[in-house]
């Protein structure tokens, strides 16, 4: 699979910048909420997690994007990402 862009956005009321994990693979963060960074496209699914809680969680197709315009998963309100086909 292709590299590709995402920007994944917090759950609502958190202004800092969170660990955000793909695939339930938590030993490493992917990347943080806020900033874009890169991942496999494909069928991935998005999480946030404080300690051994997961706060947030999503499953989303993503599609290749360029850095300027990466794909946006919004954790904050799933409504807003197209979900899995």
């Amino acid at each position: 699979m292709a590299l590709t862009w995402v920007l994944v956005l917090g759950p609502k009321g958190e202004d800092e910048d969170e660990e955000v994990f793909v695939d339930s693979k938590f030993a490493e963060s992917a990347g943080m909420t806020n900033n874009a960074f890169r991942v496999q496209a494909g069928s991935l699914r998005f999480s946030i997690k404080s300690g051994r809680k997961i706060i947030s969680e999503l499953d989303v197709k993503i599609t290749k994007r360029l850095k300027a315009n990466p794909f946006e998963v919004d954790l904050s309100d799933p409504e807003k990402t197209p979900p899995l086909d």
